[in-house]
């Protein structure tokens, strides 16, 4: 599989399906993998895009008021940073590795964040997967706006149904059918010790 033409949209659309689609018990762990791709890219390559949304806003992008700890500017005055600036600090973080885990019960809850400046987060998973996922939405336009779900089981089984009856339907009647040794694993792995 390939990269479309425009690398960084189709970049971080993919990561976010990763992290919308995984569901196995290290999913903590793909989620900061996957900041990279959610966080780092947009702000080195998109920077100009996010919106300056005031700090008092960004419930309505997945974070929570009381899970930010404003820092201090560049003149080392205290302040409430905007959007933008959040995705850098939370970006900083993440590149320099300032990011701990907390624990909620016996599962990962969430990770703090922290720079240099005196700005700490400490936001769940569940508000992580909110943000990144608004911030992709936001960035990449309309090819983001229908990011599949993961299928249920009888969506699964239409979808395949459906592949099936393409497959039968653009074969040739006169093709012939493989041996029962070549779809064996013995047949498939033959050239394999």
């Amino acid at each position: 599989m390939e990269y479309e033409n425009d690398f960084e949209q189709d970049f971080m659309r993919r990561t976010l399906t990763l992290v919308n689609d995984y569901g196995g018990n290290l999913d903590a762990t793909l989620l900061v993998n996957c900041l990279l791709g959610l966080l780092v890219l947009p702000k080195e390559t998109l920077y100009e895009k996010i919106p300056k949304d005031d700090f008092d806003s960004l419930s309505k992008w997945g974070i929570r008021s009381g899970s930010i700890k404003p820092g201090k500017c560049a003149y080392g005055h205290e302040h409430q940073p905007n959007l933008r600036q959040v995705v850098k600090k939370l970006r900083n973080a993440v590149a320099h590795f300032k990011v701990e885990p907390f624990n909620a019960g016996d599962k990962v809850g969430g990770f703090s964040f922290e720079d240099r400046d005196g700005f700490r987060a400490k936001l769940s998973l569940d508000e992580i997967k909110t943000f990144v996922t608004c911030l992709a939405k936001h960035l990449g336009g309309e090819a983001f706006q229908e990011i599949p779900a993961e299928l249920t089981e009888a969506e699964f089984e239409v979808t395949t149904d459906q592949l099936a009856d393409t497959l039968a339907a653009d074969l040739d009647p006169n093709a012939p059918s493989l041996s029962d040794y070549a779809v064996s694993r013995k047949g498939i792995y033959e050239d394999h010790p």
